[in-house]
């Protein structure tokens, strides 16, 4: 891991390829609930729809779409279709984070943005 970290030009400590697959409701494992994991679909396929059960909402998977979900906070699911589709999964596992003693991120809070911008402004 030393070796690929000079070289690891992402902010996410971790990414998956999943290809012609549907995704069973479920949270994410092994991350923060703040963090935020990105997603993206691609190839040709029928209509699909991303489900963020706790939510109701039914957003759709067309391809190409990005999505940023708090996959550990949140209950989700991609139903399977026929067709050609892969999602590229970008997230952060905390055992990463931890190994190579990089700071966790925390809950964000309003005043850090205040502070942020009082700054920027002198």
């Amino acid at each position: 891991m030393e070796a690929v970290l000079p070289i690891w030009n992402s902010v996410y400590s971790s990414m998956s390829v999943m290809v012609n697959r549907a995704s069973p409701t479920h949270k994410d494992m092994n991350g923060r609930k703040v963090w935020l994991d990105t997603l993206l679909t691609i190839g040709n396929y029928p209509r699909l729809h991303f489900l963020v059960l706790e939510l109701g909402i039914w957003l759709q998977y067309n391809p190409g779409t990005v999505i940023a979900l708090a996959g550990s906070a949140l209950i989700h699911q991609v139903d399977g279709i026929d067709g050609d589709r892969a999602c590229l999964a970008y997230y952060m596992r905390e055992n990463v984070h931890r190994y190579v003693q990089v700071p966790l991120c925390e809950r964000p809070h309003i005043s850090d943005i205040a502070r942020d911008l009082q700054a920027a402004q002198t």
